[in-house]
């Protein structure tokens, strides 16, 4: 077994180990990213820099951005964790 995680890891590509976010988190993320985008919409640098500051503060860099790809196709095929990403996002920016 653990020879086959080491092949596993030698293997894969390394986004897929890059981010650890579980479910809550991902969500709180999310919501707050919606907050955003909702808020300073029509302020572009104002969005970019605010969006910058949400991922350093989640721990996401560069290189996680495919992982991220992946955790979001991964829990938002759950109707439910949706539904709570919206609710989340209307109390942060009713």
């Amino acid at each position: 077994m653990k020879k086959l995680s080491v092949l596993l890891a030698l293997f894969l590509p390394a986004p897929a180990f890059a981010l650890d976010m579980d479910e809550a988190r991902f969500i709180e993320y999310s919501a707050q990213q919606h907050c955003l985008n909702q808020t300073l919409w029509d302020q572009p640098a104002a969005l970019e820099e605010a969006l910058v500051k949400l991922e350093q503060e989640f721990g996401i860099g560069e290189d996680d951005l495919d992982a991220l790809d992946e955790l979001t196709a991964r829990y938002q095929a759950d109707a439910g964790v949706t539904e709570r990403i919206e609710t989340r996002a209307r109390e942060l920016c009713p």
